[in-house]
């Protein structure tokens, strides 16, 4: 949330150094659609 709150948006795959953290995203994104997130993990805020 920092990265896009400082930034004004996603992480790129075209940037290399960003591709890493854009991956990670997009799979939590993924759990969070099948409710499979801990809700530990999850903040809605």
């Amino acid at each position: 949330m920092d990265f896009m709150e400082k930034n004004h948006r996603n992480p790129s795959k075209y940037v290399d150094s960003e591709r890493g953290f854009r991956n990670w995203v997009r799979h939590q994104q993924k759990l969070v659609n099948k409710g499979e997130l801990k809700d530990e993990r999850f903040n809605q805020s």
